[in-house]
């Protein structure tokens, strides 16, 4: 992506605090669409393996008992 930096440098205070907000929201919703893209996946994957082996693991009260909880 090509944009002239002096350009923007010279645009008016108010402008480039627009401009600035636009870009934090912009990388925020990015950043937060890759961290679900990861979730996403390794749920995927996890749900693969255990389609694929169903009686491995542990069930959730055994864990307890295991943990103390």
């Amino acid at each position: 992506m090509a944009y002239n930096k002096a350009e923007l440098l010279a645009l008016p205070a108010e402008e480039k605090l627009e401009l600035a907000d636009e870009l934090i929201d912009s990388a925020i919703v990015d950043n937060f669409v890759a961290q679900q893209d990861w979730k996403l996946k390794l749920i995927e994957e996890r749900m693969q393996h255990h389609d694929s082996n169903p009686n491995n693991g542990t069930d959730w009260e055994e864990l307890k008992k295991q943990y103390g909880r």
